[in-house]
């Protein structure tokens, strides 16, 4: 039978969980923060640039469902922004962040597949 543990045992989980979840916060804050300067900076030196890539590249955008660490909204009007007329957008609605490794990536494969076979064709 196990004895209980001792207060400070305890209190010392109990601020080792905070600390995590401080940290864990902080850095959230600080990548939302670095995402939000890179889409000022982007917007800023956009109509300074002379040549383009984004208007003769094709682009493929997969995205998760049920995804807890993207932001799909803000993925999708990124990419509103690109110059290409050629964008697709292919959404899993049960899949979570990683596609390869849902229980069956085969849809995903196969559209990846199918996406990249009709642009070589043309």
């Amino acid at each position: 039978m196990s004895q209980p543990r001792p207060e400070s045992d305890i209190e010392r989980g109990v601020w080792v969980d905070l600390a995590a979840v401080a940290i864990l916060t902080i850095v959230t804050a600080w990548l939302s923060v670095r995402f939000e300067w890179m889409e000022t900076l982007f917007a800023w030196t956009r109509p300074s640039e002379q040549f383009q890539l984004d208007e003769l590249v094709p682009v493929l955008l997969m995205l998760a469902g049920e995804d807890r660490i993207i932001d799909n909204g803000r993925t999708r009007r990124y990419l509103e922004r690109f110059a290409t007329a050629d964008k697709t957008i292919i959404e899993y609605p049960e899949a979570h962040h990683t596609l390869e490794f849902e229980p069956d990536p085969t849809p995903v494969f196969a559209d990846l597949t199918r996406w990249v076979l009709d642009r070589s064709q043309t």
